[in-house]
Formats: C-alpha cells, structure tokens, sequence
C-alpha cells in the first residue's frame, strides 16, 4: 500500500505526531504516535521482553526532547529495568541540564524495588495497598502532579506491565476500570501512555475489552516458519489509520532497540 492511504487526510495532523522511535514502526502507525494517545504493546510470553526493548528508542527521544518519562513498573525486582534505562538514557548527563527531560520510575507492587537500601531520589514505591485500586489510581494522579511540580507539562508514561496490575489486584474488571480512568485522565491532559500486555496471561474477554481501551495496539508475536520460531509484529489498530493494518512484519532484537524489516512496496 501507498504511504498516504494510512495518514490522516488533514496534513495539519502531522504536527501532532511524534515518533514511536522506529522509523519502520512509524510508518505502519500512520506517521507515528499522536499526542495525547494510548498505545497497548500486546505480547507472548516469548516476545515481551522485546516489547521492552523497543521502547528504549522512544525513551531516549522523550528525554531529548526535553519532556518528562515517568516509568510504571509492576515486577519485582526492578533495578535491571532502572540501570538499563538510566544507561540508556544517559538520564544523568540529561537531568544536569536546565528545562532537559528527566526520567521517574513508579513501582507499583514491589517493597524492595531492587533498589537496595537506598531508593534514588528519582523512585517512587507504592506498596501499600496493591488490591486496592481507588488508592492505586489516586496515588498515580497525585505523584504526577508531586513529579511535575503542578505545572502544565505534559508527561510520557510506560507502564509495565499491565498484566500483573490485573493479576496482583485479584480482580480483572477492577483493574481495566482502573487503567480506563487513567487512560481517560492522562489523555485530558495531553500525556502519552504506553502499556505492556502478556496476552497469555488472559482470556479472550479481558484482551479484547483491554485492547478497546487503546488508540493503537502493536502486536508482538512469534511464530514458527519452516520449523525455525521467528518474530513478528503487527499494527493491528491506529488511531492514524482508516482502517485495520494486516501488514505482519519480521523484527530481529539488537543492542539498540528492535529492527523492523518492512514488505517492498511490491511485495504488499
């Protein structure tokens, strides 16, 4: 298919989008991510630790670019994701610099965090009631204001992984409910959000009633192809595209991120 049929016929839009951090993916998104969006990273238990990594492209453009990310952590320990995206980031030469961005980490369930004896200044834990998902919800809504010093700035969120949040909670209605009244408080204020899901954690229900939840969903995959297991993903929602991508592309996971490999366009 032909680049314009997945962009939105207003060109003006395009001022509104912002990279996903993989040129390939990019271009299967309908030109990138629009602000103020959600996107949902649905995984098998093989390839959710590459949903992760290509994320790390889009993390370090965030910081860049000046803006603030705010990483949601729901596994315990966490001190592998904290060194990985502050190494990625260089968040330590970024936050030295006046009006630069700065990366937070929230942990959702964990006591210890992996963080040791001393939590950086940067970490926030919220282990007290994780059943509980009024307090989940009001204790996110509040550190973001407490991280963003009540000002106007828009943030960038990762949580990961929303699948636990469903587990840990005990109650799977409850727990969509509450990623709905993020999703719904997050994109009145112009922040983006990205969530990890393991769909083999789920039946078909909280999937598709989770995946509704979201402007654009990417799929990861792997499939098994002349006896040989590969990976694969796929666009199969967009909030810039007119209808549902079928496009299922091949990845391969390097130190930098994930490289997509796009059809020729003779090929689609």
């Amino acid at each position: 298919m032909e680049t314009q049929k997945y962009l939105l016929q207003n060109n003006n839009n395009r001022n509104t989008l912002t990279t996903s951090g993989i040129i390939e993916l990019d271009h299967l998104l309908g030109g990138g991510i629009k602000i103020g969006s959600s996107t949902l990273l649905l995984t098998d238990s093989s390839t959710y630790s590459d949903a992760k990594i290509s994320l790390l492209p889009y993390c370090r453009d965030v910081l860049q670019k000046g803006d603030i990310l705010i990483y949601i952590s729901t596994n315990s320990p966490t001190i592998d994701e904290y060194n990985l995206l502050n190494s990625y980031c260089d968040v330590e030469l970024v936050s030295q610099r006046d009006n630069e961005g700065k990366l937070f980490f929230i942990d959702l369930f964990s006591r210890s965090a992996g963080y040791g004896s001393e939590i950086p200044s940067n970490a926030h834990v919220i282990v007290e009631k994780p059943h509980d998902v009024n307090f989940i919800y009001n204790s996110l809504y509040d550190l973001r204001y407490k991280i963003l010093g009540g000002k106007k700035s828009r943030a960038r969120f990762i949580y990961n992984n929303l699948s636990t949040t469903i587990t840990d909670t005990g109650n799977p209605d409850q727990a969509i409910k509450l990623m709905r009244r993020l999703l719904i408080q997050l994109k009145a204020l112009g922040d983006l959000i990205h969530c990890i899901l393991n769909e083999k954690m789920h039946d078909e229900k909280i999937i598709e009633t989770t995946k509704h939840l979201f402007d654009n969903v990417i799929q990861f995959k792997s499939l098994e192809q002349k006896a040989k297991p590969k990976k694969f993903l796929q666009v199969t929602k967009s909030i810039n595209i007119f209808k549902f991508v079928n496009d299922i592309v091949p990845y391969e996971v390097e130190s930098s991120g994930i490289s997509v490999r796009l059809k020729k366009e003779k090929e689609r």
